[in-house]
């Protein structure tokens, strides 16, 4: 068989990867358009064909798996016309997936490729990671995929077939291991060679057949342009309209109140010199480095290679702008390695841990789609504390590079939305960083310096606003409350015992327990207690 000049690729992976991007760099022309705004990616097929290197190539571009705007019974029948629409079949499959922690959702998206199209399909297979700036410094792709755990098998799987590219920050033509051009003119050899293997053969399977002669004619609506199989680009179904997804309904749950942090009188209430905050989020969106950039230094420590961003509530302190500042760093949000159940007693502990209470909670959000799963962050917050605790908290966006160029904070937010809401809620406070990219001193809108200034001044206006106080709900003081009885319980037992063991001349026996361990191990036995955290 003669190898063919024309190869036709489809795109695979989750929404927002960049799997667009990613054709563009390919091809260096924005062929596919790329909506940096919308909620979801690429709302149905598209292909587009351009010559790369003496060969013709078409990429089928095809919706993200788990797009919010599309049900799991239309992705099935999506995929279906990916294939059949490139007929007769696709020479490879790219299998898009981003440098970051490859935890339980990426695997689903394995799990999708292998639930839409049989296991051969592997064999055609390549995986391209994309944000490969965000590998860290000194680290290859390599040891990157071997320290990743199942991605390794994943890889051997694809026989062996990885590269990385970065669609933003590699555009430089200087041949090294951060460019580009080499990682492209590489992929397209992996490709050429997959093609050659395969003696220039395509994909095809038993079930795609199946799928062609199934396929149901569908009446577009009056003006809309019909299917057109052998165009060599453009959009090849038409886009479903499905109602936007909706927050679940907040519960009513019992009102915060607040505390001050010294009792005075009326009209002397003094602004504390000490903040303790609360960093809130999901797994991997940057709360540990935010700390670090506020700091000035890497005092939280950051494993760039775990499932887990961190295992476990941490706290460090540091003065910041004559402030002494303690941020209390909590497991993040749908972090594979907890359960719920852990994760609802660790949410208990970040607070009862900085007693009397924190002055504010930082919720941090990555620059990305608002999709419901982001929305399911600010669900867990209302979950594990009640609604006033927004009256304390402040919205930091993190990774502010991939704000499309042009675009201020504001509108991003603005055309995010359900997203204008949640800042709405939390009093207009919000903030932006890059804990990578913005490391400049000049003070433009690109410098952490100019942003971390301004979120400090927030944090203070919110803190003297509240007159010092810090936040305290009724089930945070029930768990208090239950330290004490518990600390009197044991105290109880403590005299009780050394009563009995009292000498005849009168001296009591050294006691075996200090106030301190004795205070402890009442904290202990009420957290070994199942607590009710439902707000």
């Amino acid at each position: 068989m003669d190898m063919p000049n024309t190869w036709r690729i489809v795109l695979l992976g989750k929404t927002r990867v960049g799997k667009s991007s990613l054709a563009n760099t390919i091809f260096e022309e924005a062929k596919f358009k790329i909506n940096n705004l919308s909620d979801s990616e690429n709302h149905s097929t598209t292909t587009e064909t351009k010559s790369v290197y003496g060969s013709s190539i078409t990429f089928i571009d095809t919706p993200g798996f788990f797009d919010p705007s599309r049900s799991e019974e239309e992705m099935k029948v999506e995929m279906g016309r990916c294939t059949t629409g490139c007929a007769p079949g696709p020479h490879a499959f790219l299998i898009v997936l981003k440098v970051e922690k490859y935890t339980e959702h990426n695997k689903e998206v394995i799990s999708k490729v292998c639930e839409y199209f049989p296991e051969d399909a592997l064999k055609y297979a390549v995986i391209v990671f994309t944000h490969g700036d965000q590998l860290p410094e000194g680290t290859t792709l390599e040891q990157y995929v071997k320290e990743s755990g199942d991605l390794g098998d994943l890889v051997k799987t694809c026989g062996g077939r990885h590269h990385v590219v970065d669609n933003k920050y590699w555009k430089s033509h200087i041949a090294d291991d951060r460019s580009n051009q080499v990682h492209v003119a590489a992929l397209i050899s992996t490709i050429d060679t997959l093609v050659k293997e395969n003696k220039g053969g395509f994909y095809t399977e038993k079930k795609l057949q199946e799928v062609r002669e199934q396929i149901p004619v569908i009446k577009l609506p009056s003006g809309t342009m019909s299917q057109e199989v052998d165009r060599p680009s453009g959009t090849m179904s038409q886009e479903v309209d499905i109602p936007p997804g909706t927050m679940s309904q907040e519960v009513d749950r019992p009102s915060g109140t607040m505390s001050q942090e010294v009792d005075r009188p009326s009209g002397t209430q003094e602004v504390p010199n000490t903040w303790r905050i609360v960093l809130l989020g999901k797994t991997r969106v940057g709360k540990s480095s935010l700390a670090n950039t506020i700091f000035g230094e890497a005092k939280f420590k950051i494993n760039n290679l775990s499932d887990s961003e961190n295992h476990s509530t941490t706290t460090e302190t540091k003065s910041v702008d004559g402030k002494s500042i303690t941020f209390i760093d909590t497991p993040g949000f749908f972090d594979p390695s907890r359960s719920e159940e852990e994760m609802k007693v660790e949410m208990g502990r970040c607070t009862t841990g900085c007693a009397p209470g924190p002055h504010a909670f930082l919720i941090v959000l990555k620059v990305e789609k608002y999709t419901e799963h982001n929305k399911e962050v600010v669900s867990k917050v209302c979950e594990y504390f009640p609604e006033d605790a927004l009256k304390y908290a402040v919205i930091v966006f993190t990774h502010g590079d991939q704000l499309p160029e042009g675009t201020t904070l504001e509108q991003y937010v603005k055309e995010s939305g359900d997203l204008g809401d949640l800042v709405k809620t939390c009093g207009g406070r919000h903030h932006v960083v890059d804990n990578k990219y913005w490391k400049s001193h000049i003070a433009d809108d690109r410098s952490n310096q100019v942003h971390v200034a301004a979120l400090i001044s927030t944090i203070d206006k919110l803190v003297k606003e509240n007159k010092g106080g810090f936040y305290i709900e009724k089930k945070l003081q029930e768990v208090r409350e239950q330290i004490e009885k518990e600390d009197k319980v044991l105290l109880s037992e403590y005299v009780m015992v050394e009563s009995e063991n009292m000498s005849e001349d009168g001296v009591v026996a050294s006691g075996n327990m200090s106030g301190e361990e004795d205070g402890k191990q009442a904290t202990s036995n009420v957290f070994e207690k199942p607590v009710d955290m439902e707000m």
